[in-house]
């Protein structure tokens, strides 16, 4: 099988893999994968919602690399001057 990655994600796959976190990009791609079939089964969100991944990647296995994705903030309010 081949895979096309921008130049970004592969960068950011190589430094996660270089820090040491994952041995190979195999490693990484498989826990990824885990991490998403974990959820399903611990009943997250349903098959085919693309949240599945976002939430994958926020959760502390990744909380100290290049993937991890921090929450949201819920405020939204900003004040503005104009």
């Amino acid at each position: 099988m081949n895979i096309e990655i921008n130049p970004e994600t592969e960068q950011r796959l190589q430094k996660e893999i270089q820090r040491g976190h994952f041995n190979n990009l195999d490693e990484l791609l498989s826990r990824a994968l885990d991490a998403l079939e974990k959820e399903e089964i611990s009943g997250s969100p349903q098959a085919g919602n693309p949240s599945r991944l976002v939430e994958a990647l926020m959760s502390p296995r990744f909380a100290h690399s290049e993937l991890y994705i921090p929450p949201r903030r819920k405020d939204s309010h900003r004040l503005v001057d104009l």
